[in-house]
């Protein structure tokens, strides 16, 4: 954000003979911690700073060789996510929604949960995107079942 100041802090100590030192090359990676209301125990770590979902293209900051503190400064290039849009589920098949590889009766619940509810932009309940998480959209999953009965 525009006007806004974060402070990150660091401790970090390198446990060497005296005079052994040498600087070293970490990746820091600065994440939010997102839990998922509609599937209890799922958490997410979307990263925020850098925006990377892939470490290796994490720039590394050297920590300097010294016994004396130093500010450090993030790499030239290293931009924060911003408007950037995660989605952490599968799309195939559809309806899998809890992201177990089939389409059965706790996927229906799933949307029966915000049954009645606006959709937020992208959300997979909304299986129709006619923005509201309904029966209509219930039915579509039901019918594409992939146990009998949807059993679970």
């Amino acid at each position: 954000m525009e006007g806004v100041g974060y402070r990150f802090h660091l401790d970090f100590q390198q446990q060497v003979p005296a005079g052994t030192g040498v600087p070293v090359a970490v990746k820091a990676l600065f994440t939010g911690r997102v839990e998922s209301r509609d599937s209890p125990g799922k958490v997410y770590y979307p990263p925020l700073l850098p925006c990377e979902t892939d470490l290796a293209n994490v720039p590394s900051i050297t920590l300097p060789e010294s016994a004396m503190l130093e500010p450090l400064a993030l790499p030239m290039n290293a931009a924060g996510c911003i408007n950037r849009v995660y989605t952490y589920f599968r799309f195939s098949p559809p309806c899998d929604l809890d992201n177990d590889t089939d389409v059965d009766r706790d996927d229906y619940r799933l949307i029966l949960s915000r049954r009645n509810t606006a959709a937020d932009a992208g959300d997979p309940r909304d299986v129709n995107g006619d923005g509201i998480i309904n029966l209509l959209d219930a039915r579509t999953c039901v019918l594409q079942c992939t146990r009998a009965r949807c059993a679970t």
